[in-house]
């Protein structure tokens, strides 16, 4: 990993954890004075700690790691125990029936939260998968209206840019050598100097194989279908950048991109054989009419 990536992986990962860690502070302290107005209307402890309970599902929701409802489930408790039992602000539970329900109130509320999570997890699944056969179907649309190898790649360079929302450089192969890029989207200077060329051409040297080779500036992937190697595609963002489901749809795009070049040449052979065959027949005629 170059130093742009560390610092780009640092920064992100700074920027959750404070994100999560305000939403968990910002949540239990609105908890905790709605429970202080509740508490003051003499409402019971059974309504406050359904207040906490709600408190932490809504945390589960904003929030990335279920560590953050497990530190809300224990700092309630200790503020349930600080705010709303006696001796009150004091840390102290005279009552042994306090001590069961704080262990039932914790129990509670960390099932509470990781199934809030589980919820949430699902719903994001369902999303994506609906997202991603979207995607898939509008590039296979694209990709069927196209008449040649160079409407293929633009095609795929368009579905890729809407994917990334990021420029997009695709280089043709034909007969084992790189032709000139396709581009789409603003493509800075940083993406055709020579360190990003030499990855290229390690991208073309392993061949289908490749698989995702991030480079300081993008990442590069092969367009293949089995055997058959049709060109390279480079984005135009750090590799750290890019999720597994972006990644997974970004692969499948080209093996859309693939497929239909893969189906052009199978169609550009048999238009070849074909005309092969009609002018052999027209030969095999012209022969048999020179002998008659």
């Amino acid at each position: 990993m170059n130093r742009k990536n560390k610092m780009y992986h640092f920064l992100n990962t700074k920027k959750n954890v404070f994100y999560n860690l305000s939403m968990t502070l910002m949540m239990l302290l609105l908890v905790s004075g709605i429970g202080s107005l509740f508490y003051r209307m003499g409402l019971d402890d059974a309504t406050i700690i359904l207040l906490y309970l709600l408190g932490v599902m809504i945390l589960a929701i904003l929030t990335s790691h279920r560590l953050y409802c497990v530190i809300f489930s224990i700092v309630s408790v200790l503020s349930f125990n600080y705010l709303f039992t006696y001796p009150q602000f004091t840390f102290q539970a005279y009552n042994k029936n306090h001590i069961a329900t704080f262990l039932i109130f914790f129990a509670a509320s960390f099932l509470a939260g990781a199934l809030a999570i589980q919820l949430k997890n699902h719903a994001r699944m369902y999303s994506q998968d609906a997202y991603s056969a979207q995607v898939l179907f509008n590039t296979s649309q694209q990709l069927s209206k196209a008449k040649d190898a160079s409407q293929v790649f633009s095609c795929t360079a368009v579905q890729l840019h809407k994917l990334m929302n990021t420029g997009i450089i695709i280089y043709p192969i034909q007969d084992g050598n790189l032709q000139p890029s396709i581009t789409y989207g603003t493509i800075s200077q940083d993406m055709l100097y020579k360190n990003e060329k030499n990855v290229v051409d390690k991208v073309l040297k392993k061949g289908a194989y490749a698989g995702l080779i991030a480079s300081e500036h993008g990442v590069y992937a092969p367009i293949h279908m089995d055997d058959s190697y049709f060109g390279i595609a480079g984005i135009e963002i750090l590799k750290e950048q890019i999720d597994s489901f972006e990644e997974n749809i970004l692969l499948s795009i080209l093996g859309e991109s693939a497929m239909a070049l893969k189906n052009l040449k199978i169609l550009k052979e048999k238009e070849e054989a074909a005309i092969l065959a009609e002018n052999e027949r027209l030969r095999s005629n012209f022969i048999a009419n020179d002998l008659a």
